[in-house]
């Protein structure tokens, strides 16, 4: 018994490996090509695979349920552990830049993040990107820390180094939010040939259709913030 998601991707998986070991198998073959009298002269052999049909027997073995009745709770974030995460994260930002908050900074920073994510509650209670309540928090963290007073960070922290600090923020509770976010419920299923022979409720049975196109990728360099990087594009 495995996930359905696990069994479609294990299936892509071994597709990909097909390609992969027809690649290496068409490298050696025109290996061997450049180094024969005859063959050097003539296009080595190499296939491809545009396209991939298949149909696959697979029994429904069971289907979690939700933890809540409406499925749409999953994408709500808890407002109170927003602003604790925002805060932490802050906090460790500040840190990095010999920037401390004083306690009673702290719980004013934390407050000013509550009241803030309370009023985005209309946007937490459906489904957004995360990218965008990110963005937003990180400009409200930085502007309530700016708000304390006590610390005067506009004053120690230069322009550039303050939008580097808000993209820092961002970067993080992104990464954070995203990780709140609660998976769906999982659908088993089972493809072993005995089961499927041997199962007496037929209702449960189905046959997964999968129509796969192959779309390849290479590599090429960009340039970025100086550096240069690898990225996959389409070939």
């Amino acid at each position: 018994m495995t996930n359905l998601s696990d069994y479609i991707g294990k299936l892509l998986a071994e597709i990909t490996n097909a390609r992969l070991q027809a690649d290496m198998e068409a490298v050696r073959v025109a290996e061997f090509y450049s180094s024969h009298p005859l063959l050097s002269g003539m296009p080595a052999p190499r296939f491809r695979l545009p396209r991939i049909d298949i149909e696959s027997p697979v029994i429904i073995k069971d289907v979690e349920e939700e933890p809540d009745d409406d499925p749409a709770a999953r994408d709500r974030l808890d407002t109170a552990a927003v602003a604790k995460i925002a805060g932490d994260i802050v906090a460790a930002e500040l840190a990095e830049k010999n920037l401390k908050l004083k306690p009673a900074e702290v719980t004013d920073f934390k407050k000013n993040m509550t009241t803030h994510a309370k009023g985005m509650g209309a946007v937490l209670a459906r489904p957004v990107s995360m990218s965008d309540i990110a963005r937003e928090l990180s400009h409200e963290a930085v502007r309530s820390v700016k708000k304390i007073g006590r610390l005067d960070i506009s004053n120690k922290v230069d322009p550039e180094e303050l939008a580097l600090l808000k993209a820092g923020i961002e970067k993080k509770l992104k990464g954070e939010l995203i990780a709140t976010r609660k998976a769906p419920p999982r659908i088993k299923v089972s493809a072993l040939t005995h089961e499927i022979k041997e199962i007496k409720n037929r209702d449960y049975l189905f046959t997964l259709k999968l129509s796969i196109s192959e779309e390849g990728v290479e590599v090429t360099k960009i340039e970025q913030d100086g550096d240069e990087r690898d990225i996959l594009v389409p070939e």
